[in-house]
């Protein structure tokens, strides 16, 4: 699905940026495309200017597994001590380590090292259905984390605020009242395509975003390109689709 939406978004790229000629050559209906547009425009205002120095202040380390801290090594100072796999731009990512001095003190060689991939598992969703996650490199882990962490300030600047669910709590108990339920979208988060958010997000935010992302998940020891953005376990995802879906 996401590499059929990829190849919808890279005709639309070809057909023109903002044009009259894209509306007509585009695989989208004009009723999409004007939608997608006008989400395009929103997301650009409401994002800014990509901060580095706030990216720097946000990067954390997360308490799941990576790549290269498994099963009870699972503290702060596992993650410190652990090697600093990452997926995505290494030069990026080196500079950011070079941020934390500290960091680097028990060993001055200590830098990056490539992983090949996230690691693709699965774990249970509710009683009969599995859910798939990536567990990430551990530098870029704590590198997401710290995008996933901007995100979320820049939507609670706009009224979406993820830390608190007393909307939601309040919505469903009036729902119980009125026999409403809410849509529970199936895979929402593995359908959010690459094309999609390069489509949609300012290029110094995709930018970002990217030299962080795992392009490549290993599946039962195979290495598989990834046509989806993220995937649950990306420090990032869930803001980011959140992102999406409120403009959307």
């Amino acid at each position: 699905q996401c590499r059929v939406t990829n190849l919808v978004f890279k005709a639309i790229s070809v057909c023109g940026a903002d044009g009259l000629e894209e509306s007509i050559l585009s695989p989208l209906s004009p009723r999409v495309y004007a939608i997608l547009r006008r989400a395009r425009r929103k997301i650009e205002r409401w994002l800014g200017r990509f901060q580095v120095s706030e990216w720097v202040s946000s990067c954390r380390f997360g308490d799941g597994a990576t790549t290269s801290c498994r099963g009870a090594a699972l503290s702060v100072g596992d993650k410190l001590a652990s090697t600093l796999e990452y997926q995505g731009n290494g030069n990026i990512l080196g500079a950011l380590v070079k941020c934390f001095p500290r960091w680097q003190e028990s060993d001055p060689t200590r830098g990056p090292t490539f992983c090949p991939g996230n690691l693709m598992l699965t774990v249970p969703k509710d009683a009969s259905t599995n859910r798939p996650i990536g567990i990430e490199p551990t530098l870029s882990g704590f590198a997401q984390l710290g995008i996933g962490s901007m995100l979320r300030e820049r939507l609670r600047r706009v009224g979406c605020n993820l830390n608190d669910q007393g909307i939601n709590q309040s919505l469903a108990y009036e729902a119980c009242s009125r026999s409403l339920a809410t849509i529970d979208l199936q895979s929402a988060s593995d359908t959010i395509a690459l094309e999609l958010v390069r489509w949609l997000i300012p290029q110094d935010w995709f930018f970002a975003l990217t030299s962080c992302r795992s392009s490549f998940t290993l599946l039962n020891g195979e290495r598989v390109a990834l046509e989806k953005f993220s995937s649950m376990g990306n420090g990032y995802t869930f803001e980011l689709e959140s992102l999406i879906f409120l403009q959307l």
